[in-house]
């Protein structure tokens, strides 16, 4: 996509999808690896940058001032101006609505990502349950049972952290396709050139949303299954111990 942008609204709308784009692939390497805390970390990023590029879609200002290729841009005083202390989600907003989502839709999806904002925002500033939870895994795998182990177990917070990149991934293609197959079809995306990077592009969109509608049920696991209560955990994991224990022996005096 960023090949076949063409001027400066175009090209901080690719630039930030290219950033989206390196951050899912760490996020996906780190979850695989077990390093569930560190992806929330991604994940916070991944939000936030998609904050950014879906603003770039249509807000022509924004995606202007927006400079990532001059030397001389001023990072801070671009994120206070325009992002920070909540300035960005009224833009925000107004660009899912512009997208064709409702108003409550979009009121939702911007609440949405507050929440999980300050839910991530933990990880980022070393809460304590984020350095106990990177000492101590909760086990995907066993649930209710801690795993002191470095790598390769997967978190039992996998599946929510997994569903909230997958959910944001759906809501920014559904924006983005909207915009761009829209009757006006903002400024910022007729930079985009016609060439087969597009063309991938939308292919891929469109077998995400396939994918992603047959597939997430799975995403929303039973949480009181993942995380049981201390005594029922404690009584699976005895009865599994009792069940994999060896027969005893049959005695002489039984023979």
């Amino acid at each position: 996509m960023l090949e076949y942008s063409r001027g400066p609204k175009a090209f901080a709308f690719a630039s930030l999808v290219s950033r989206m784009k390196c951050l899912a692939v760490s996020f996906r390497e780190l979850v695989l690896i077990g390093q569930a805390d560190a992806a929330r970390l991604i994940a916070r990023a991944f939000l936030e940058t998609s904050e950014l590029a879906t603003v770039s879609m249509a807000d022509t200002e924004f995606a202007i001032a927006y400079a990532p290729d001059d030397l001389s841009f001023d990072d801070q005083a671009f994120w206070k101006r325009n992002v920070g202390y909540g300035k960005i989600y009224p833009v925000l907003k107004s660009v899912y609505v512009q997208a064709g989502l409702s108003g409550e839709l979009s009121e939702h999806a911007v609440s949405w990502r507050k929440e999980w904002k300050d839910e991530l925002s933990g990880a980022v500033h070393g809460a304590a349950w984020s350095a106990f939870q990177c000492a101590i895994v909760p086990s995907l795998e066993s649930p209710g049972m801690g795993v002191a182990k470095a790598l390769g177990h997967l978190s039992a917070h996998t599946p929510a952290l997994c569903k909230v990149v997958l959910d944001e991934v759906r809501l920014f293609s559904e924006v983005f396709l909207n915009l761009l197959h829209s009757k006006t079809v903002p400024d910022n995306l007729k930079g985009l050139g016609t060439g087969p990077e597009l063309a991938s592009t939308l292919a891929a969109a469109d077998t995400f949303k396939e994918l992603f509608t047959q597939l997430e049920d799975n995403l929303v696991p039973d949480r009181n299954a993942l995380f049981p209560e201390p005594d029922e955990a404690s009584e699976e994991r005895e009865e599994t111990q009792q069940s994999h224990a060896p027969t005893p022996r049959s005695s002489a005096a039984d023979c």
